[in-house]
Order: structure tokens, then sequence, then C-alpha cells
């Protein structure tokens, strides 16, 4: 893809990501962020893609920042990978900066140092909140419900009591709804 970009933009300094500082950013939306739970994934690249972004966010902090953090299947709530990619996210932008954490895994420790570190954070959940622990809806309950996203991310999650036909709709997201709703409301799903 980037390389397709270079085409379009230029490549002076042999650097296709180079090429792309100048262009504005007003309209910008892209995930970017860490992904470690497969192993083949180069995480060095990721890092440098998520710092290059970060850099074209500098300065807009209205310019919605969507993070896709996924930890080793080992780092449990994603802990490590999220302390990886706030460490990098407030090294390079405002705290007033836009945030939409995708697909948000984590734990109360995870959340409360988004909060704290970006009062404009809205955490994403997925049918994968059918399968979250209490520490994870502890989480979900701790925060407020103007800073909670609804996602499908369709086809990838879907809530764990719906079957597993092979297919994987954006129908699927009032389940996500209910699953909140019920850790909010003190139920189990």
């Amino acid at each position: 893809m980037l390389e397709h970009v270079a085409e379009v933009f230029g490549e002076p300094t042999g650097s296709p990501r180079a090429s792309l500082a100048p262009i504005r950013v007003a309209a910008l939306q892209a995930q970017v962020g860490l992904d470690q739970s497969q192993r083949d994934l180069p995480l060095q690249r990721q890092v440098s893609t998520l710092k290059w972004v970060l850099n074209l966010c500098k300065g807009r902090p209205e310019v919605p920042l969507i993070l896709h953090v996924r930890g080793a299947p080992e780092d449990c709530h994603s802990a490590e990978a999220h302390l990886k990619v706030l460490t990098t996210v407030r090294e390079r932008v405002a705290p007033q900066q836009r945030i939409h954490l995708h697909c948000f895994d984590g734990g109360m420790q995870e959340a409360r140092r988004w909060k704290d570190a970006f009062p404009n954070v809205y955490f994403g959940y997925t049918g994968e909140v059918s399968r979250f622990d209490q520490e994870q809806g502890q989480a979900v309950s701790s925060l407020p419900l103007e800073r909670i996203l609804l996602e499908s991310d369709a086809p990838y999650f879907r809530p764990s009591w719906v079957p597993n036909n092979n297919h994987r709709h954006p129908q699927y997201i009032a389940e996500v709804a209910i699953g909140l709703l019920a850790f909010r409301s003190g139920d189990t799903l």
C-alpha cells in the first residue's frame, strides 16, 4: 500500500512515509497501533508506523486517532501492549487528542491509565465482551456511557452466544450492547 502511495505522491527521500509528511490530515482516519497477537507480525514496523501517524496528528487534537492494541496471548488484558502504546502516544500528541481505543480489551488499570492521560478517549467494545473476565467487566462499569462505543468489528468478533456459522455480521451490535449492560447492571452473561 505505501509503495502505491509513493507512486502517487513521489518518493524524493527514498521513504514513502517521508513523502506523505506534508499532507494535511484534516480528514485522516487511520487505525494504527500494536498487534502482538500473532508472533509473525514485525513489531518494529508497527512501532515506526504508529509514530509516523502520531506525528501526523501532532497539533491536531480534533483529528480522531483510532488505536488498535492487541497483546500477545500471555499478555493478560493486553496490559503490556497498552502500556507501550500509551507511552508512545503520550510522547507525541497533546492530552486533548481525540482517541478511539478500538476493540478495547483492557482491565481497570488500562482504562484508568488511558482516562487519566487523555480525557477525550473513547473505548470501543465488540462481541468479545461476552468473554470478558471480572476485571474487564469492572472496567466497562467504571466508564461513563458517553465514552463507550459499540463495535461489531464484523466479521472478526462475535458474541459467544451467537452461533459460529461463519456468518458474523454488524447485525450483532445489539448483542454487544446487551453484554455491556449486563456488566453495568451486575448481571452475568
